[in-house]
Order: C-alpha cells, then structure tokens, then sequence
C-alpha cells in the first residue's frame, strides 16, 4: 500500500532527484527508469565527458537525463557557497566554492537551495562522506541536536509498515541523544 500510494504522489508531483556518485552502472538504469516512468527528474552531478564515456563502455543511452558538472559552473558553485555562508555564517570554509567542486557537496548544496528535492547517494562514496555533505552544507533541523537515521520497513507479508531508527551514526549515544533520536525519528514517522 505504501510503495502503490508513493508511485501515485511521484507520478503526480515528480520530484527532481539529484545522484552525485553518478558514475555508476546502477544510477544510470535506475535514473532511466525514474524518467521513463515520470516518477521524477533524475539530475546526475559529473563530468559530462566522463559520464558519456562511462555510458558508451556499458552500452547505455544519457538521452534527455540532466547532467551538471560542478567544476565547470563556477556561478553555480559561487551562489551556493553564499547560501552556506548566510546559513553557517563563520564556520563556513573559506574555500567554499572550491569545496563545492566535489559532486557530494554540489547535490547537498543543490537540495539546499531548492534546486532538487532529494540526493541520493553512498552507492559510491561512504555514509560518512555523505552524512558529512549534507551537515556540511545542509545541516539539522532547527531544534535537532542530534544526527540520526530511521529506515521504513516493509514486512514480506501482510502487515502494517514499520519505522526503525538506527543509532549507527552515533555509535554510543546518551540518554539525551537516544531523546532526541526518538523525537526526530517520531517526527519523521508521522511525516
């Protein structure tokens, strides 16, 4: 019921989702699959030279998917390190727009300013990479003191979907942080 009710919202709102670990056989067919089927717009974050010669050696098409390479838009590296510096203001990097070359980064920065609506990523690069990304450039909540994760379960048969939250980003919490976890975790859940 929960996959059926989501395809329904992605058909009739698709969200723009940015892939920034993009050269990757498995980004490439499920990108094709979201555009083909409109379930969103997929944007992939490389090197269009790269991307196309990765496309070619595993005999794929890039027909009408978006492909923006960070390092050579500057303007848009530029915009989004003034976004972090009015979000973060002094623990902003000083080479922020330099920063925001690395494709991690750039999607964070993208879903930051509105420009894409979800990042997906970590089928390349590490969860800590891209935890660090999006607290980087994104942040928490605001009233969120701790950084968590919750998973959607879907039991393989009849029964109500079930939320899990998970503690591996902070491997030994406290009892505030284990707080604070259940409250975001509960938020999110009722979302």
């Amino acid at each position: 019921m929960i996959i059926e009710r989501a395809r329904e919202l992605a058909v009739r709102a698709p969200a723009r989702v940015v892939f920034p670990d993009a050269l990757d056989e498995r980004v490439l067919k499920a990108a094709h699959y979201l555009q083909q089927y409109g379930l969103a717009r997929p944007v992939l974050v490389a090197s269009p030279f790269a991307l196309r010669q990765f496309a070619l050696s595993h005999r794929m098409a890039m027909d009408g998917i978006q492909v923006i390479d960070p390092h050579s838009n500057l303007s848009m590296r530029q915009r989004f390190a003034q976004r972090w510096l009015a979000r973060a203001g002094e623990k902003t990097p000083p080479d922020a727009v330099e920063k925001l070359s690395d494709p991690l980064m750039f999607a964070a920065a993208m879903v930051s300013a509105g420009e894409a609506d979800v990042c997906i990523a970590g089928n390349l690069s590490s969860t800590a990479n891209v935890l660090r990304a999006g607290l980087r450039v994104i942040g928490l909540q605001p009233g969120c003191k701790t950084l968590s994760s919750i998973f959607l379960m879907l039991p393989q048969y009849a029964g109500p979907a079930l939320g899990f939250a998970d503690c591996s980003v902070v491997p030994q919490p406290t009892a505030a942080q284990l707080a604070d976890i259940a409250l975001a975790s509960a938020d999110t859940w009722r979302a």
